[in-house]
């Protein structure tokens, strides 16, 4: 399973002020090794930031904390999902 790796994992914003989840998305991680956008060769990377689906609904009008999943099928149907944690103070 490739996951994908985010910048950070808990992301804090202000109410009234959305954040650009796709930019989270820094690259894959297999088996412990990370496999990083600007650091690979296209050839190493099972894939790129819109092969990842990004699901889960944020209400940026609203203070309290959501859930955002990342998910990445791989070639061979494998899926694998990593959770961002948004916090709307």
């Amino acid at each position: 399973k490739y996951y994908p790796v985010l910048s950070q994992y808990i992301a804090y914003t202000d109410t009234g002020k959305s954040l650009d989840l796709e930019s989270f998305i820094t690259g894959f991680e297999r088996n412990g090794a990370e496999y990083l956008f600007e650091e690979e060769d296209d050839d190493a990377l099972p894939g790129g930031r819109g092969d990842v689906e990004i699901s889960g609904d944020v209400d940026y009008d609203t203070a309290g904390t959501y859930t955002v999943d990342y998910t990445f099928t791989s070639e061979d149907g494998v899926s694998a999902t990593t959770k961002l944690a948004v916090v709307v103070r």
